[in-house]
């Protein structure tokens, strides 16, 4: 099998045609991408932006365009591939709406990693997920997926406790960061794999008997993208599968650990729409600093509104909770069970 890289450095992120004459795996070395299957022009064409450590299936004799999303981004493929600049408008207007803003996590954790911090979470599960498991421990049981799981906190304490857990980040660097921690760099034993919340394409239809949201989905503000993740969770999850969700309601940073004084930022907080920073506090050998980092979109959502989203998909609630964690803030903590 040939084992073909291809190195795409350029400055203005240009858009390209792929194709191969056999059945191909692209996966993402470096930077990023977005990629769509061309199809018939009555399709609406959907976009799926992949980063490092992620793969894609390149179908034999089907066209793909790939948009760049940052420069610098390298790409390897399995087996032989032809690879052309694409100055055809249309394809490239296909991209014109594609925001890769949930690739602001990665941003961080690269950054906060580069000036010697060990993690950028507190390192102990979090007490919704705890209480939970205390309350509940039945759901667990089972095949579990902790969605956007960061450093792997939460996944590596059910790990611990005899589960069988998955934990799935956009983030290559918070991945990594979540193998040094539970010691496995063993790519087809490790629990934790870099993949995109919003497709799950790497997973089969009711695959898990517990998908776990704990602070993902508020980080997911477009609705669109809300929708497919939420789509797409509803695949994965068997019937009468549990679906735990733990949601910003309002004051978004108010209580948060790396943040030092919220009502000095809490009006900078809500301006995401333009590149904003704020200080937030990170510890380096033992001693809390301050850093610049910037404030990524978010969206907060009242407990009948997420409910009502939720419900939508097959859904119906268990239970939910009031909480205020020092990890999320002000939030709805919601049990549901997958019911079609």
């Amino acid at each position: 099998m040939i084992n073909t890289l291809q190195f795409i450095e350029n400055n203005d992120l240009r858009t390209f045609k792929i194709t191969s004459d056999k059945e191909n795996n692209l996966t993402v070395e470096s930077g990023r991408l977005a990629i769509i299957e061309c199809s018939n022009k009555n399709k609406v064409a959907k976009p799926f932006l992949i980063g490092v450590g992620e793969k894609f299936e390149i179908h034999k004799n089907k066209k793909y365009f790939i948009n760049l999303l940052v420069s610098n981004t390298r790409i390897s493929l399995s087996n032989h591939y032809n690879l052309a600049i694409e100055d055809d408008e249309d394809a490239q207007k296909l991209f014109a709406d594609i925001d890769d803003y949930y690739f602001g996590y990665e941003e961080r954790y690269k950054k906060i990693y580069s000036i010697g911090a060990d993690l950028w979470e507190t390192g102990k599960p979090n007490e919704s997920l705890l209480m939970v498991f205390r309350k509940y421990p039945n759901i667990f049981k089972g095949k579990v997926i902790d969605l956007g799981c960061g450093e792997g906190r939460d996944t590596i304490f059910l790990h611990k406790q005899n589960i069988d857990i998955q934990g799935i980040d956009i983030s290559h660097s918070a991945i990594e960061k979540a193998k040094d921690k539970i010691g496995n760099f063993n790519e087809e034993k490790s629990i934790f794999s870099t993949g995109n919340v919003l497709y799950l394409n790497k997973y089969e239809d009711e695959t898990f008997d517990l998908a776990m949201n704990m602070g993902c989905l508020h980080m997911i503000n477009k609705n669109s993208d809300r929708l497919c993740h939420l789509q797409n969770v509803a695949r994965v999850l068997k019937k009468d599968g549990y679906f735990l969700v733990d949601h910003c309601k309002s004051e978004w940073g108010k209580g948060f650990h790396t943040i030092e004084d919220y009502d000095q930022v809490k009006e900078q907080l809500k301006n995401f729409h333009k590149e904003n920073y704020i200080d937030r506090m990170v510890r380096i050998n033992g001693e809390k600093i301050k850093i610049p980092l910037k404030v990524i979109p978010y969206l907060e959502k009242s407990k009948t509104d997420l409910i009502k989203e939720i419900t939508y998909f097959g859904f119906e609630v268990v239970e939910t909770f009031d909480t205020d964690t020092e990890s999320f803030g002000n939030s709805t903590l919601a049990l549901f069970r997958k019911t079609i």
